[in-house]
């Protein structure tokens, strides 16, 4: 019985191959905002079924799992003092308002009210506390 559990466990950690090669290209290209389709192919199996692998391996699906890659490059884009309006631009948002209620979206909060949230720099811990803000 306890083999069974551990192999069934060992089984849940299990990432295929296709999906592993998915998910490194996912993270290389996120930035071109790729479709379902593309990243499919990219991993060789139908569109249909990586997503509902992807889904169960990730809990996230290939849209929300490419959101948070860019909501974390909005964080550290701020916190570097990129504006709000070049942050839009960067990351490919049409408008900055579109960005805004992404991020906000995302984080609970306008990205202005975000960066409020940090104590100023006294030289003190502020960059690691930041660092938590970005991977959060």
């Amino acid at each position: 019985m306890m083999a069974l559990q551990e192999q069934t466990e060992q089984d849940e950690k299990f990432i295929p191959p296709a999906v592993e090669r998915a998910r490194q290209w996912v993270e290389a290209n996120w930035r071109e905002n790729p479709s379902l389709a593309r990243v499919a192919a990219e991993a060789r199996i139908s569109k249909f079924y990586f997503h509902r692998l992807f889904k169960r391996l990730t809990g996230k699906t290939l849209k929300t799992y490419i959101e948070d890659f860019r909501t974390a490059e909005a964080k550290r884009l701020l916190l570097e003092g990129v504006s709000i309006g070049e942050v839009t631009v960067q990351l490919g948002f049409a408008h900055q308002s579109h960005f805004t209620a992404r991020f906000r979206q995302q984080v609970g909060m306008p990205p202005a009210k975000w960066l409020r949230s940090f104590p100023v720099d006294d030289g003190q811990g502020a960059e690691q506390q930041q660092r938590q803000h970005v991977a959060a």
